[in-house]
């Protein structure tokens, strides 16, 4: 059983909706079963077919998994700080420390938006399709579609950097406080783990560097850069392997 919810809003302009679907069952003909983020609805957009399903899996895998190098990683998945999830190094900025009436302290914590708040992978389409290299995967927000080469389907790395892209897309829908939240919690936490941290976020910040980068592979700004490190620590990768494709550096 399941519940189809739409909501319209104004959002620079111009008008959106937001549909997500709530649903315990499959879906094995790829059907959206969570649209959790808003999007501009147009008389051209139709669903992609065919669909991945076990690759989405491997998605949704990938992203509760707890392999991690040390202890300071124990427990917490690999992308979840991106959703200001409970226990990550983000939660912090949607907590409110307050006193009741008693002078008693709580904290309660501020409300994401929807597109946060129920993020889901099911809210993407998945494709296996052969590509030109050196392309090796590729998001499109056009149509919410994730799609990798069969030689490439293995590389986490690979789907690492892509789920990045997924994330970015959705943070783009909300006000920037959210992704600046995400960026100065990101920073706060490496600086101490990579010791030229601040040298790497000046070369990739160039802006000569980032109109190389957008006009070959979409933005790749310096909230990408910093979360792709922390996958890297977190998987025990050489620096640079998931913003690089396995190149490290």
């Amino acid at each position: 059983m399941s519940q189809l919810v739409k909501s319209k809003s104004q959002m620079g302009g111009t008008l959106v909706s937001a549909f997500y679907e709530r649903s315990e069952e499959d879906n094995d003909n790829g059907e959206i079963l969570s649209i959790a983020h808003a999007v501009e609805v147009t008389p051209e957009y139709q669903p992609l077919k065919p669909y991945s399903k076990e690759f989405r899996n491997r998605v949704d895998d990938i992203s509760k998994r707890r392999q991690f190098k040390d202890e300071a990683f124990n427990g917490k998945n690999t992308i979840e700080d991106m959703l200001f999830t409970p226990g990550t190094i983000t939660y912090p900025f949607l907590e409110c420390k307050i006193s009741d009436d008693n002078g008693n302290e709580i904290a309660p914590t501020a409300v994401l938006p929807v597109g946060l708040h129920n993020f889901n992978y099911n809210s993407f389409y998945y494709r296996v399709r052969e590509m030109t290299p050196p392309y090796m995967a590729c998001f499109n927000k056009a149509n919410y579609s994730l799609k990798v080469d069969p030689r490439h389907i293995d590389d986490d790395y690979v789907i690492l950097h892509e789920m990045i892209h997924m994330h970015e897309f959705v943070l783009e829908i909300y006000p920037t406080y959210y992704h600046d939240a995400i960026l100065y919690s990101l920073y706060h936490d490496l600086r101490s783990k990579i010791e030229d941290l601040d040298r790497r976020m000046e070369r990739q910040g160039h802006i000569v560097m980032q109109e190389e980068l957008a006009q070959f592979g979409g933005v790749h700004d310096l909230l990408f850069l910093l979360k792709s490190f922390d996958l890297d620590l977190r998987m025990n990768y050489p620096l640079g392997t998931v913003f690089g494709y396995g190149m490290a550096d």
